[in-house]
């Protein structure tokens, strides 16, 4: 009875020590509330406290195109339990049109920003004014986007959460390319895709064109953005080759960028990855951490996308030496949030035989940081 009891609470020890997260649920799963697949998850706290988890949900399968809808669930007990399934836009009942890449901002009134693409053609604007009950028909911003001096055909903003700057400033991450999607991979042309920002000094009433990253490594795109603790914004992004994610910097609100670098801290399977400014010093940041230089005409390594880490820095950005793993097996992309209290939110797609299989949501103490 005694090797029974004493066995039971070692497994008991190492199955907590192995998967210590304060929540784990399973928020969006394939196959489920009439959809074959659910994908680029991003996630906000409001003001409230409420949590606001956003994804593309793909009527027919795992394409990046078709009829794809924004849906949300909210969460009023720190993530413990979730609303329904809310539909937050969609067009076109079955035809194929897409609406995708959330990028949703709290600001520090309350409101809830939320950015769309619709086709890769149109930037669109939504907002709630009610702790994400509600939102107002969105607006079609496609025209700011003019400002980049940029030849664009393909446009997505995020995908993830985007920011409010202490100066009140919106900033958020977007992308271009001058090809179409079958086309944007095609030749060796470093510019044929470019990150960079767009931002709105008067709290989404009207928004412009922010800069784009220098061109010198290949093909970036799916940013994620934060606020230094000297003022700076500092853009992480995906890389089409370099098996890192690459950085840049920029000293005047997000309207230059300098030139990016590889941060060879920050292995990447050629993924979109999310920050999250935890504090005046310290930055979150997560990511499938496998390196594994791109070598596919899409640009992607097969089934490199897995080993879900989370990363703490406490010198804005210039070093990680804490970090730990949220998911070892298939992961693709993710975002971050925190609660009033410090806990760690985490939303990501993973599965066990492909990291599409549903979006995962948990919570975590910073103490697991290591």
């Amino acid at each position: 009875m005694k090797v029974f009891k004493f066995l039971s609470i070692f497994f008991m020890i190492c199955s907590l020590s192995a998967e210590s997260f304060l929540i784990k649920k399973d928020l969006f799963v394939r196959g489920k509330n009439g959809y074959a697949a659910y994908r680029i998850p991003a996630l906000v706290v409001t003001k409230k406290n409420s949590i606001l988890a956003f994804c593309e949900a793909r009527k027919l399968g795992k394409s990046d195109t078709g009829d794809i809808d924004m849906v949300m669930k909210r969460s009023v007990d720190g993530g413990k339990t979730w609303s329904r399934q809310q539909l937050i836009y969609e067009v076109g009942g079955d035809k194929p049109i897409t609406i995708g890449n959330p990028v949703p901002i709290v600001d520090s009134d309350g409101t809830v920003h939320l950015l769309l693409t619709q086709d890769y053609g149109k930037f669109l604007y939504m907002k709630s004014m009610d702790d994400g009950l509600n939102w107002t028909v969105p607006v079609d911003f496609t025209s700011i986007l003019d400002g980049f001096n940029y030849q664009r055909v393909l446009i997505a903003s995020g995908p993830c959460h985007g920011i409010q700057m202490k100066n009140g400033r919106l900033v958020a991450p977007i992308w271009m390319s001058d090809r179409s999607r079958e086309e944007r991979y095609k030749g060796n042309v470093k510019s044929r895709i470019r990150a960079g920002v767009i931002y709105s000094d008067d709290l989404g009433k009207t928004w412009k064109a922010g800069g784009l990253v220098p061109a010198d490594i290949d093909r970036l795109h799916e940013a994620t953005v934060v606020e230094l603790s000297n003022g700076e914004l500092m853009i992480n992004m995906r890389a089409r080759t370099a098996g890192y994610r690459c950085v840049s910097f920029s000293k005047d609100g997000g309207l230059s960028w300098t030139k990016p670098y590889e941060d060879k801290q920050l292995p990447d399977p050629v993924c979109q990855g999310s920050l999250l400014k935890y504090s005046e010093n310290e930055i979150l940041f997560t990511n499938p951490a496998v390196h594994a230089p791109a070598h596919s005409k899409t640009g992607i390594v097969k089934n490199a996308r897995r080993n879900l880490v989370l990363r703490m820095s406490k010198d804005d950005g210039k070093s990680w030496p804490f970090s730990t793993v949220i998911n070892k097996s298939f992961s693709g992309y993710s975002d971050l949030a925190k609660l009033a209290d410090g806990t760690i939110l985490c939303i990501y797609e993973c599965g066990e035989k492909i990291y599409r299989e549903k979006i995962t949501f948990v919570a975590l103490d910073k103490a697991r940081l290591k």
